[in-house]
């Protein structure tokens, strides 16, 4: 299998960032959204190249916490173009973004989902995640 190249994409690539969020995402990105997103170290918006072209995109947060214990690593969204997927891509990213928590001194990350996508939850174990509570419920609030 074909090695999977994973970038960080900081201010310094903002063609690039640009590029993985109209690749992934339903709106396209508001320049200074954008710039500032990539410019504040706790965001994190990750690549994954597969021969050099765009393949998957990983978009997490670095969170801070006010009790004194280790941050932890929050993985929002993750995509695979569809001719790209089941060739690693997804783990590929999954694990770089360990990785950079890791580094930062993260002590836990976690993902949100829900049991109508097997595909996402498989995903999620063969990269090492646990499901430690079987009835957890996410609650939304719309914010005006």
């Amino acid at each position: 299998m074909e090695k999977i190249n994973v970038v960080r994409l900081g201010a310094q690539e903002l063609e690039d960032a640009r590029r993985c969020v109209l690749a992934f995402w339903d709106e396209p990105p508001v320049e200074e959204n954008l710039q500032r997103f990539l410019e504040n170290p706790g965001n994190v918006l990750l690549a994954g190249y597969r021969a050099g072209e765009l393949a998957g995109g990983l978009l997490g947060y670095v969170l801070e916490r006010p009790d004194g214990k280790t941050p932890m690593l929050f993985l929002y969204s993750i995509d695979v173009l569809a001719e790209h997927r089941r060739e690693g891509v997804a783990r590929a990213l999954i694990e770089e973004f360990k990785n950079l928590g890791s580094e930062v001194g993260c002590g836990k990350g976690f993902v949100l989902t829900d049991e109508g996508n097997p595909p996402a939850m498989a995903l999620y174990v063969a990269t090492g995640a646990l499901r430690p509570r079987q009835n957890d419920a996410l609650y939304e609030w719309e914010l005006k």
